[in-house]
């Protein structure tokens, strides 16, 4: 018989193999050697290294195990395979391939398996590093005594390494049948010879023996298997015992009556069967009958019905619902003091407050203090403010939200408001390689104005202005090369006499004409040699590094700028908060960036689903524990990153410290200069604002039945289908009872589905406080109704005063009304309400003006050009305290045009007078149906007649031939 000419392979097949394979290997040095040498250029190259070698050591560990185990299992079953095979005749030809390349048809799925089990460990990289660095929390839950440490740091271990046993397991049991099958240890049926019209054949009927096993091997193999399977279930069920505590019930995360009194018990039960199973399964290997572990299974799961689903339900409905209060009052105790410890909120100060509703002259002299720290300048309104005025030039920007900090001026800390100049590409006029890449680097300087002022134009009053910068901060390093806006990749540096190519400043010479510079910061990666060129190439797909001449010897490569990705580089264990804001510290421009320590697994803690919330933090998965442990400091002209430990003894922090030596330095090493520009974090106050809402109820029974239940108010400015939370607010206030003003984060509440106001709540902002972190709570009477922040946005905008006022100055020209932040504070006995009122004139260049100031305490309600103004007026004439700032004139309004004959009488309109005339009655309608619609609190109505106002107004205007 001829043999079967062999399939000529092609010859472009194998290199195309190499190939490939050379090429995976230089991708993964790109990225594994760029990782290296950028951390080195950081000096976080321990994090690096530390990383890699667990996430190495995991993979190789995880790889062997799963490789070994699976591989053995399916060379067993190859070797026990008989020497008469009685195979049915689809599977012969893979039976003939196994015998043939057994080796490699037995390695390559066992190492396919190990590839991906090896890959999944090296992504628990972080869990199994805390694990190893644990460090107690000395907290113990109330049922099994265990420290939260397990919970958080050890029952993740253990679930991973016993669902990665039962993988392992699994798909060796998988894998040693399918062997089994294909060189005939056992059989689907039994080959009889049958006569067919074509001859003999091969029928495959039922199988003599008992599922067709052929030989002892395969019975003791896959019993053997599925023993330890079944051990590993039995961990699991008892592992699921302690996730009772972590688990979400019927009210709460944690521990319910019913997990306690029926699942506990049933779950335990389920683990022992689970192990006598187990047994059984062994005992198969003897006893060698299927009845048994059949049995044995059957057992499993009539048991798993009956412990796991109907006896829970029976007690949950017969037991505990009929008497849910009180089944479940010790365990909403336990629930609702984790919660509150988990979040630090366990020592809140709550204290009743009747606040005062009356006014009277001189209320506000023993607050004084407070009222320079009422902060007008809204950081949420004036960033096209600040672009218009303090851009320079159009590839400058600043965020659209801006910071709120305190500088200490002439002596006293004040509020202010501050943002960097960046380089925003956006603004460039040519977006060509070398622009972006060369010569727009960095962005400079700090923009800052007082928080509690304008000028008379309505424009801020500038702590800090212009480029280069000059004001009240002094000189400082405010060259930004790494900022929020720095999303680019930029190479830096010169060869000694060639000119300086990084714009610095477009006017700074002393002829007025554009400035460069030469980056001399410590960052950046240096790339002056050709293959370091090569490897950024191919890093950033970008042939222009080894094509361009301004590429050199003295090259550097500032790449990943921004604060947020190198802090969370050099600490992959850190949340980082949303707001980073820079300041001015010891003559240098930095970035501050607060990082938190957290976990979904602390014992008992109610799991926050908050989604659906604006910060960072709030869009985790879940949380139900969180610490503010780090402070990260980014300097701005250099990149360097350094973290200091804030709550040192925060377990979390503790334990990563030592998994991460040395790359935290202690509190004690914060500078005076830096901890005063050091505030409370904005993301951890809104998330245990939303925590308080509702635990703030410590009673059981209160907290079972929501009698006291608190929201967070919705932003009034957005109208009455927003659904946007009113924002918390950074300001300066004096606390009743308290003897100085202090830097603060400020929220309201007020009761479920009502509008009244509830509740104030305050922390201390200020790191260089004693009481830094305190939450205090003033509560309202529940006798006497305080008007929240809507009822108080409602009734400034509606009344009669501040309506004429408005509307007569948007008459004057064509401007859009800006509502600013409606700050709430506790003085005078009461609270005082605040709120700017910004316009913006409809051209190009305009920015929103601070034109006047609304308050309200109790029923009154007035406005002013200033705030000292509308206090005045409210507490009858004098409030009885300076609020420290200028005088302002009357807004510049259009001047009528004056008869050169007779001065003091206007002259008469030219043009087409009557028809003017009408003109101008339509669009006083307009006001005044806008006014009605303002009153009625319809702002689209009212927005819409304001325009057609304007509209009607300047129809006249050009009638008149008045421009």
């Amino acid at each position: 018989m001829p043999t079967p000419t062999a399939t000529r392979r092609h010859p472009l097949i194998p290199f195309l193999i190499v190939v490939a394979v050379l090429g995976g290997a230089f991708f993964v040095f790109t990225q594994l050697w760029t990782s290296k040498l950028w951390f080195d250029s950081v000096d976080f190259t321990s994090v690096f290294t530390t990383m890699l070698v667990a996430q190495c050591v995991l993979f190789a560990s995880f790889f062997a195990v799963m490789t070994l185990i699976v591989g053995a299992n399916m060379w067993l079953a190859y070797r026990a395979r008989p020497a008469d095979p009685q195979n049915n005749p689809a599977v012969e030809r893979y039976r003939e391939a196994l015998e043939r390349y057994a080796p490699w048809l037995i390695l390559a799925p066992s190492a396919v398996f190990g590839v991906i089990s090896g890959m999944n460990a090296s992504a628990q990289t972080m869990t199994y590093l805390s694990w190893l660095n644990r460090v107690p929390f000395g907290q113990s839950d109330s049922y099994f005594g265990m420290d939260a440490s397990f919970y958080v740091f050890e029952l993740p271990v253990w679930r991973d390494l016993l669902s990665f046993g039962q993988s392992v397991v699994l798909l060796s049991g998988l894998a040693a049948a399918v062997v089994h099958f294909v060189v005939g240890n056992f059989q689907i049926g039994s080959p009889q010879v049958v006569r067919t019209e074509a001859g003999l054949g091969v029928s495959w009927g039922k199988s003599a023996g008992p599922r067709g096993v052929r030989t002892p091997a395969v019975r003791t193999q896959l019993s053997i298997l599925g023993g330890l399977w079944l051990v590993a279930m039995g961990g699991h069920l008892l592992l699921d015992r302690y996730s009772l505590l972590t688990q979400e019930g019927t009210l709460f995360t944690g521990m319910h009556f019913t997990d306690w009194h029926s699942r506990s018990v049933a779950l335990l039960v389920m683990a022992v069967i689970a192990f006598i199973c187990a047994l059984l399964f062994f005992a198969n290997c003897f006893i060698k009958r299927i009845v048994v572990p059949v049995a044995s299974v059957v057992l499993m799961v009539v048991s798993g019905l009956i412990l796991q689903m109907i006896y829970p339900a029976v007690i949950q409905n017969f037991e505990v619902k009929p008497n849910e209060p009180d089944k479940e009052r010790p365990f909403i105790q336990e629930h609702i003091q984790a919660t509150r410890g988990a979040f630090g909120i366990d020592t809140v100060e709550i204290q009743p407050y009747s606040a005062v509703t009356t006014t009277s002259s001189g209320q506000l002299k023993n607050d004084a203090e407070a009222l320079p720290g009422v902060r007008l300048i809204d950081p949420a309104v004036v960033s096209p403010t600040f672009t218009q005025l303090q851009q320079v030039r159009g590839y400058y920007g600043v965020q659209t939200e801006l910071d709120v900090d305190r500088y200490v001026i002439d002596g006293k800390e004040t509020d202010a408001v501050v943002a960097a100049r960046e380089i925003n590409l956006g603004g460039l006029p040519d977006q060509q390689w070398n622009n972006i890449h060369t010569v727009y680097t960095h962005g400079n300087g700090l923009i800052a104005a007082y928080g509690n002022r304008k000028l008379s134009g309505g424009s801020p009053d500038w702590i800090e202005k212009d480029l280069p910068s000059k004001g009240e901060l002094g000189e400082y390093e405010g060259r930004i090369y790494f900022g929020e806006f720095s999303t680019q990749y930029v190479v830096v540096g010169r060869e000694e006499g060639q000119e300086p190519i990084e714009l610095d400043t477009p006017g700074g010479s002393e002829s007025g004409s554009e400035t460069y510079n030469v980056y001399a910061g410590s960052g950046g990666v240096p790339i002056g040699d050709f293959i370091t060129r090569v490897i950024y190439a191919a890093y950033f797909t970008d042939i222009n590094l080894l094509l361009s001449d301004r590429v050199n010897s003295q090259s550097k490569l500032l790449y990943d700028r921004t604060p947020q990705q190198r802090v969370q580089q050099v600490a992959p264990w850190l949340t980082l908060d949303s707001n980073i804001y820079p300041a001015v510290v010891d003559k240098r421009l930095v970035w501050i960036v607060d990082g938190y320590t957290k976990s979904d697994l602390y014992p008992n803690s109610q799991q926050f689903a908050f989604g659906e919330q604006e910060s960072t933090l709030l869009k985790q998965p879940t949380v139900n524990y969180l610490r503010n442990s780090v402070k990260a400091i980014v300097d701005a002209a250099d990149g360097s990153v350094t973290l200091y430990a804030w709550d040192e003894s925060e377990p979390m922090l503790r334990t990563y410290m030592a998994a991460f030596p040395g790359t935290v330095k202690p509190r004690s090493e914060i500078s005076s200069a830096l901890l005063a520009h050091l505030r409370y974090p904005a993301d951890l106050f809104g998330v245990q604002r939303e925590v308080l809402s509702r635990y703030h109820m410590t009673d059981p029974g209160q907290w079972y039945q929501q009698s006291d239940l608190w929201q967070i108010p919705v932003d009034p400015r957005g109208g009455e289908t927003s659904k946007v939370s009113e924002p918390a607010y950074y300001l300066s206030i004096k606390w009743p009872g308290t003897d100085a003003a202090v830097f603060s984060n400020t929220a309201v509440y007020v009761p479920k589905n009502r509008q009244n106001l509830a509740a104030y709540l305050s922390v201390v902002a200020e790191a260089s406080s004693q009481d830094y972190g305190k939450l205090r709570v003033l509560t309202m009477s529940n006798t006497q109704q305080i008007d929240g922040p809507g009822q108080t946005f409602n009734a400034m905008t509606t009344d009669s005063a501040i309506a004429d006022a408005l509307r007569n100055y948007l008459m004057q020209g064509s401007a859009q009304p800006i509502y600013g932040n409606l700050l709430t504070l506790p003085i005078g006995g009461g609270l005082l309400y605040v709120m700017p009122f910004y316009a913006q004139r409809d051209n190009t260049g305009s920015y929103p003006a601070l034109t006047y100031v609304m308050v309200r305490f109790g029923d009154k309600v007035a406005y002013g050009l200033t705030l000292q103004e509308a206090l005045d007026k409210v507490f009858q004439g004098d409030a009885g305290a300076d609020t420290g700032e200028t005088p302002t004139d009357e807004p510049t309004t259009p001047d009528e045009p004056v008869d050169p004959d007779n001065p003091d009488t206007p002259a008469q309109p030219t043009g087409d007078a009557a028809e003017a005339a009408a003109l101008m009655k339509e669009a006083q309608t307009a006001f005044t149906d806008a006014d009605a619609a303002l009153r009625e609190g319809d702002l689209a109505a009212y927005q819409a007649k304001v325009n057609e106002a304007k509209e009607k107004l300047a129809q006249a205007l050009e009638k008149l031939g008045v421009k």
